[in-house]
């Protein structure tokens, strides 16, 4: 997770690029995006995650982003490389 990442959802903006010992899924909400995310972890041939909207959990209110996801390899090892933007105040002017 970026530095603004690791501040706004886990309090932590230290410099090693390491969320604090909370795994990306457990920021969302639903349990059935969380599964998904999961699975991105653990199956080589996952597809991914497109234009998701969904409600993250931080240290305040919580939020809603626009996720995407996918499991990507650099060298040996197997990352799922998340992006999400903040939506909030979009979804507050349409509803």
């Amino acid at each position: 997770a970026n530095a603004a990442a690791r501040l706004r959802l886990w309090g932590d903006a230290s410099e090693d690029g390491e969320a604090p010992g909370t795994p990306i899924g457990q920021v969302f909400e639903d349990p059935g995006i969380r599964h998904r995310l999961d699975g991105l972890r653990e199956e080589a041939g996952a597809g991914g995650v497109h234009s998701l909207h969904a409600r993250l959990r931080d240290l305040r209110d919580g939020f809603w982003a626009a996720v995407s996801a996918r499991r990507i390899r650099i060298g040996q090892q197997a990352f799922v490389l998340v992006v999400a933007s903040d939506i909030t105040e979009m979804r507050a002017l349409t509803e």
